[in-house]
């Protein structure tokens, strides 16, 4: 190859690459004073026995949106769960999310995702199963985050499940770099 086709399939490259959809969140603790009233209202009165509860303030982007948007999230320990609960900007309820365990998840579902997920990767590990419940309390569906490897490329990836077990996203994690040196 001549170094004009090595320079422009490197620039295909690129831009394929940057173009791909990926999904980013930076989170940042804050106090509880910091968090919208009406949302604080709502977990004092849907999850009165929390514990450990932490809260945060995020930025997330999904696929290829350039914005921001702006979120506000309490974890916490309720019921021998852990929680994620999701507000808008203005405190009201985006969602709710619950980390479970493989086994918990309903038979037909299990199964589906298992098959999908050996399709998709040649190889990989489950790092969190969590259920997904849209303000009406209904379920949405699961959120996985899974360690793999697609094709050439091994990192994080976020796949989304409706209720059956059918795939609805799959996206890349965009990772921060990490500020320290590993010898």
């Amino acid at each position: 190859m001549t170094a004009t086709r090595w320079i422009f399939t490197g620039l295909v490259l690129c831009v394929t690459l940057q173009m791909q959809a990926q999904k980013y969140e930076q989170e940042a603790r804050i106090r509880a004073s910091e968090m919208p009233a009406a949302a604080l209202t709502y977990l004092e009165k849907n999850y009165p026995g929390q514990r450990r509860t932490r809260h945060y303030m995020e930025h997330s982007r999904q696929g290829q949106e350039a914005k921001l948007t702006l979120y506000f999230e309490s974890k916490f320990k309720s019921a021998g769960y852990r929680y994620s609960v999701k507000f808008d900007s203005l405190g009201q309820l985006y969602d709710v999310e619950r980390i479970i365990k493989s086994d918990q998840l309903p038979s037909p579902a299990r199964h589906s995702i298992h098959e999908d997920l050996g399709a998709s990767f040649q190889h990989f590990r489950i790092e969190k199963i969590q259920e997904r419940y849209l303000p009406t309390g209904s379920l949405a569906g699961y959120e996985l985050e899974v360690r793999g490897k697609r094709g050439e490329v091994v990192g994080y990836f976020e796949l989304q499940y409706g209720p059956g077990g059918q795939r609805l996203s799959l996206e890349p994690v965009e990772q921060d770099s990490n500020p320290f040196f590993f010898f």
